[in-house]
């Protein structure tokens, strides 16, 4: 009988260690899933951050190219239209005959 009594015992607390092991287990596994989403949530944060901040750095690489070449072309009395491409004599002659042409097939 005592035999008995000791081995349900032993089972019994056994059966109690083997459940907090789980509980336990379980409980980091959940903690484990937060710190996963956790780090995902601020792995997201930073990647955006970063693309945020290639944007400012393009912004502002952007408008300090502006700023120093409208100071240039002022040192140097050029405007915008300055640097248009201007049509060549071919292109001109080119485009007065095909004016030419056209005006003929309209009379014709």
């Amino acid at each position: 009988n005592t035999a008995v009594k000791d081995l349900k015992k032993k089972r019994e607390e056994e059966s109690s260690r083997l459940e907090e092991e789980i509980e336990g287990l379980w409980k980091t596994l959940e903690v484990g899933e937060d710190y996963q989403k956790v780090f995902k949530e601020k792995l997201e944060a930073t990647r955006k951050l970063k693309q945020a901040g290639k944007a400012l750095l393009r912004e502002e690489a952007d408008r300090l190219w502006e700023m120093e070449s409208n100071k240039l072309m002022e040192e140097l009395g050029i405007t915008v239209e300055d640097l248009e491409p201007k049509p060549t004599d071919t292109e001109s002659k080119n485009t007065a005959i095909k004016d030419l042409e056209k005006k003929r097939e309209e009379e014709s």
